[in-house]
């Protein structure tokens, strides 16, 4: 369930980042399905007890990747509300 949580953003900011950055949204979503691929082939290896730590680093980095590129592209909104 929480591996669909880029999915879920990701079509809520499109509506709302397209018209200012139109190419940045774009390589979101690309980014967003990338990530769920990795986190998809990262279950399966650790459920066949073959998980490496660069796989794991590299679910980390995507995650950082596309949660600080959403950040972006909403001018930091929702953190900006609290800081």
């Amino acid at each position: 369930m929480v591996i669909y949580l880029p999915i879920v953003t990701g079509v809520l900011l499109v509506s709302h980042a397209f018209p200012n950055h139109p190419a940045l949204t774009i390589i979101k979503v690309i980014l967003g399905i990338v990530l769920i691929g990795i986190i998809e082939m990262a279950f399966a290896t650790k459920n066949r007890k073959r998980l490496t730590l660069g796989l794991a680093w590299l679910v980390i980095f995507f995650i950082l990747l596309v949660g600080g590129l959403g950040l972006y592209l909403t001018s930091g909104y929702p953190l900006n509300q609290y800081l």
